[in-house]
């Protein structure tokens, strides 16, 4: 056999199996790769019929998220000229406090998304409604209803905390700026302005952490409405309580706000599905 015509056939055999080695070892291929593709959309629904309004999206790596519409729609775009390098599966997390954390898988190469691969169509969009399920259903009841500004009589507040076994046995739940059995801080929140009202209902700085199960537990107080000073409005009433029963990426809480821990406004940034107490303050006269 002649050994050059050999040694031309070893060579074309192990260009192609390097060549085959290569494609292979990229982890999301190159199919479906085209120009710019840095936009993905999609669609988030809640259980219990709960409007699917900022549940918030947000992807690992590069760190950038958003909300979804009224309708559960939304739509997440990379940063552009700092992530041309990055390749790679990642998570895309679909986060709700008092909703069971969960996510799907996109695939990125060389900084734009991979269309047809991972969760993606071949348009960018998730194959199917992301839906999330409630572990904790969390009810607040204002008595009364309506009121008098200057009136002399209490406001009573309850706050109602339960889980839905299926989902979850148990749910943590941390209530700051309280002790044992008294409802914490209250806001209350001018449905009109969206001007906040804050009022601690304990004038403590101690903090107490509950273990809800499927039997309900009941915090609440009674306020004096002298001493809450609120202007006539209708009002969306607001207990200051924390869900911690999950482990959260810290960046992807980072990313919706600052001081989401803090007794003040961007504590209601957290998306959280709450069925809120209503208070409607009268003239006087």
């Amino acid at each position: 056999m002649n050994m050059n015509k050999l040694s031309i056939t070893f060579l074309v055999l192990a260009v192609t199996v390097l060549a085959q080695l290569r494609c292979t070892s990229n982890p999301v291929g190159t199919d479906g790769i085209g120009n710019g593709q840095s936009r993905i959309t999609g669609n988030v629904a809640l259980d219990n019929e709960n409007q699917p309004e900022r549940v918030f999206v947000w992807l690992e790596e590069f760190d950038v998220g958003t909300y979804t519409d009224s309708q559960g729609n939304f739509s997440l775009d990379l940063p552009s000229g700092q992530n041309e390098k990055v390749t790679g599966v990642f998570k895309l997390y679909f986060f709700v406090a008092n909703y069971k954390l969960d996510f799907e898988e996109v695939a990125v190469r060389e900084g734009a998304f991979v269309f047809d691969q991972a969760a993606l169509d071949s348009q960018g969009r998730l194959g199917s409604p992301k839906h999330l399920k409630r572990f904790l259903s969390i009810n607040t009841t204002v008595e009364p209803a309506s009121i008098r500004a200057f009136s002399l009589d209490n406001i009573d507040i309850s706050l109602t905390l339960q889980t839905d076994p299926v989902v979850s046995d148990t749910a943590t739940v941390l209530f700051p700026k309280t002790t044992a059995g008294f409802l914490g801080p209250v806001f209350f929140q001018n449905i009109a302005t969206q001007e906040l009202f804050v009022f601690a209902t304990v004038p403590v700085e101690t903090q107490e952490t509950v273990l809800v199960g499927s039997t309900p537990i009941e915090r609440s107080a009674s306020l004096p409405l002298v001493n809450l000073n609120l202007p006539p409005a209708e009002y969306a009433v607001i207990p200051f309580m924390h869900v911690t029963h999950q482990e959260v990426p810290a960046q992807l809480l980072t990313r919706i706000g600052p001081s989401l821990r803090e007794l003040g406004a961007n504590f209601l940034r957290t998306p959280t599905v709450r069925k809120n107490g209503y208070l409607e303050v009268r003239p006087a006269n």
